[in-house]
């Protein structure tokens, strides 16, 4: 029987992380595996187990064949690299990403599933910004300058907000702002980026005309 509390799963239980890990590996049921997959993400002191949780998710990434599955790993995983950095614990952070990035990486270049491949690519995205001191600092920045921007409006981010990061950065962050949300359409202006979330909709002539003429 799981136990849990406040603080997730009691992992200094002995043997749980493992029980857990054997589950997801080798259980017959697809929702079986699934389910203990994403109660990995519980365990309050994983900074203790990078090692094992490193090897774990390398198999899973090689030998899983169930999509649902792997899209659970991939989000298990990621969510943990970025736990692991959120309290401080930088180096078991990154150890974790540079395991599996490989495997990941090999996923988005080679599976079959579309929605596989899309996922890896956004798991790779969120663990290297988490990572990255100066990307998760501008990733926090600005999704607090884009929390109260609508579909359609645009903000003004200047240059001394950015600091001294590149393109790469600045995309890599974006892209992890927008995995659930509107995309981002950056634009160079006078005093930094105009950062706009979502299309914008307006009045279009050639639109009025092709209506009046296809009524």
């Amino acid at each position: 029987v799981q136990k849990f509390n406040e603080s997730g799963i009691q992992s200094h239980r002995p043997g749980l992380l493992t029980h857990l890990m054997r589950i997801a590996i080798g259980d017959d049921a697809h929702e079986v595996r699934s389910y203990a997959l994403n109660s990995l993400d519980s365990i309050s002191d994983a900074n203790e187990y990078v090692a094992d949780l490193s090897s774990f998710f390398t198999e899973h990434f090689r030998n899983e064949g169930h999509s649902f599955v792997l899209l659970t790993g991939l989000e298990t995983v990621s969510s943990l690299v970025e736990r692991l950095s959120d309290k401080g614990h930088g180096n078991e952070s990154g150890a974790l990403c540079m395991s599996v990035l490989d495997s990941i990486e090999n996923l988005h270049e080679t599976s079959s599933d579309l929605t596989v491949r899309r996922r890896a690519a956004m798991a790779r995205e969120l663990m290297l910004v988490a990572i990255d001191p100066v990307a998760r600092e501008l990733k926090c920045r600005l999704a607090r300058r884009l929390q109260n921007v609508g579909m359609g409006e645009s903000v003004v981010i200047p240059l001394s907000e950015l600091g001294a990061v590149d393109d790469e950065t600045l995309g890599r962050v974006l892209s992890c702002l927008s995995q659930d949300d509107l995309d981002l359409n950056v634009t160079p202006c006078f005093r930094g980026v105009r950062i706009t979330r979502g299309e914008v909709f307006g009045f279009r002539f050639w639109r009025l005309i092709h209506e009046l003429r296809n009524p």
